[in-house]
């Protein structure tokens, strides 16, 4: 089965949290990042400072489009044609199970793509999985700050911290080192 690693940025911690992005990596190194269409943004400061700032596409509104470089795809556009270019790139995999860092937002707004838990694409694991967990049963604070994490293991950190897809590439590379066997 297919590890796919998985996170989003979003608007608030509430429930009313709009997706703005969402980026997925398998090991492999192919990926899917997407950004969000929205009429109006949240007026936050740290959302601005920490994650606008990071997004390729923000303001551009009525300029939906797919870049499918082979195994990198980048998407802006509607939920539902974020939705419609993330099925396509899903059915690459016969059964994937889906790893976030802390899953309980990432989870719930991917499926939330979909139409709920019970409409996701019939090969991924209804179960996800999560970083934190796995911090926790290898004897890691899981507060730990992950880019640090990454270089005491000796991996090369690249990218933005709240950057979907920067993110999503952390996590793989955290599981992939802690799965390892003797880890």
């Amino acid at each position: 089965m297919t590890r796919l690693y998985l996170d989003t940025e979003f608007t608030e911690l509430t429930q009313h949290a709009q997706l703005l992005s969402i980026g997925m990596v398998d090991s492999e190194g192919r990926s899917f990042y997407a950004e969000l269409q929205h009429a109006q943004l949240p007026q936050d400061d740290w959302l601005a400072n920490n994650v606008l700032c990071h997004m390729n596409w923000l303001g551009q509104q009525n300029k939906s489009h797919l870049v499918n470089k082979g195994d990198q795809w980048q998407v802006f556009g509607s939920a539902m044609e974020v939705t419609e270019h993330l099925q396509s790139w899903l059915s690459h995999y016969q059964k994937a199970e889906v790893w976030a860092d802390c899953v309980v937002w990432d989870w719930l707004l991917f499926c939330e793509l979909f139409g709920g838990a019970f409409e996701k694409p019939s090969q991924i694991h209804y179960l996800p999985f999560d970083l934190v967990t796995l911090l926790l049963a290898k004897g890691i604070n899981p507060d730990i700050n992950r880019r640090e994490l990454a270089v005491s293991m000796g991996l090369q950190v690249n990218g933005f911290a709240h950057h979907a897809l920067d993110d999503a590439k952390l996590t793989g590379f955290l599981v992939e080192e802690l799965l390892k066997d003797g880890k």
